[in-house]
């Protein structure tokens, strides 16, 4: 035999080390060859990965030369999977609350599916309602139509022993939240209906399931209140004070304003409740016309009284007329109108105020004029009718 020269050594046909063994006599000079050899091939981590297959099959082969040039060889196959696996969970997520049908789908992604087992089991209401095992290049499929709170727990392992697993914790939610009455209270004056002052909007809510996510107040579609509340599954208290200069600074036509409490559950499911108020908070003006204060008329007046309100439409307009110092009349008109009902010559004052339906008083305007139909007497003195004189 001549001896080995050198050793090669192939990875999936791809050269990964390659040694000669060519020593010198030192006594002649000539070239020597061992005539056998021990190596220990170290396939490292980088290798396999930069050489890896389809399947994971490797094939390890070491080319033998001795020194005549002659060529000997062996391959062993081997299996390995260094690729750590994935899971992947479609049509839910974490922590999240739906107001529909899911449909689950479970796959695990993996240089060699095929040769991976994964587990899954689905849990619902903390109880389990699935179990089911297969292979990693299957896909597995559920359809979730009830409510109830679910864990989706998942694990796999492939070939190379790489373990991985998942867990999912979602809600079904189909139901409304619950949502009290409207409770509108505030400052009325006694005997009137609508409001003069702040307006107090009380009412309750509560979802037991996917919990609350945020409740909202609104006032002629105006958003007033806003809260978040984070899943909440405990009954909530909503009270939000609409104030005086909030009404006054949004006027609505006919004094009417329509109060809407909106409550929204984390799976997306909302109620609504609607509630009504009326309220006034300014004070009314009032105009007379038809005759002017300290006037002298001969001709019966006919007095124009007018309210000046945002709502005068909705005033009261008392007249009170007092003649000579004396009560003479009085006379209730709604938004306007006319005084005529003066009787009989004298000092006349006209006492008029506006009155809205929340109680606002105007400050009451007087005007007083002279009712004079009466000619002047004439009187001559010093001579008689028909006498002379010198």
């Amino acid at each position: 035999m001549s001896g080995i020269k050198s050793v090669q050594v192939l990875l999936n046909n791809n050269a990964i080390e390659k040694k000669e063994y060519i020593e010198t006599d030192p006594d002649t000079g000539k070239e020597t060859f061992p005539m056998d050899i021990s190596e220990e091939i170290n396939l490292t981590e980088e290798m396999l990965l930069s050489n890896e297959p389809e399947g994971g099959q490797y094939t390890l082969l070491i080319k033998c030369i001795d020194a005549e040039g002659k060529e000997s060889q062996k391959d062993i196959k081997f299996f390995a999977d260094l690729s750590i696996p994935s899971l992947s969970i479609k049509g839910v997520e974490n922590g999240k609350a739906y107001n529909e049908n899911k449909n689950i789908k479970i796959n695990m992604i993996d240089k060699n599916p095929e040769a991976a087992d994964l587990s899954i089991k689905i849990n619902k209401n903390e109880e389990t309602i699935l179990e089911e095992s297969m292979k990693g290049d299957e896909t597995f499929e559920y359809l979730v139509k009830d409510e109830g709170e679910y864990s989706v727990i998942v694990s796999g392992v492939d070939k190379g022993e790489h373990k991985v697993s998942d867990n999912i914790n979602f809600i079904i939610d189909k139901t409304d939240p619950v949502l009290g009455d409207i409770d509108i209270t505030g400052d009325k004056r006694e005997g009137y209906t609508w409001f003069y002052d702040n307006v107090d909007i009380n009412s309750n809510s509560k979802d037991i399931l996917s919990g609350l996510k945020n409740i909202r107040i609104f006032v002629n579609e105006k958003t007033v209140y806003s809260a978040e509340y984070n899943s909440s599954i405990e009954e909530e208290n909503i009270s939000h004070i609409i104030t005086k200069q909030w009404i006054s600074e949004n006027e609505s036509a006919k004094g009417r304003y329509e109060v809407r409490i909106e409550a929204l559950d984390m799976a997306g499911n909302d109620l609504s409740k609607k509630g009504i108020f009326y309220a006034d908070v300014e004070n009314p003006d009032v105009e007379i016309s038809g005759i002017s204060d300290g006037e002298y008329t001969n001709n019966k007046p006919t007095i124009t009284v007018g309210a000046q309100d945002n709502y005068k439409e909705e005033n009261t307009i008392y007249i009170n007329v007092i003649k000579d110092g004396k009560k003479f009349d009085k006379k209730n008109l709604i938004a306007e109108g006319e005084y005529d009902d003066f009787k009989g010559d004298g000092e006349y004052q006209i006492q008029v105020k506006s009155v809205d339906k929340a109680g606002n008083e105007s400050t009451t305007k007087k005007v007083a004029f002279i009712y004079d139909t009466t000619a002047p007497v004439l009187s001559l003195t010093g001579a008689k009718e028909g006498s002379y004189t010198k």
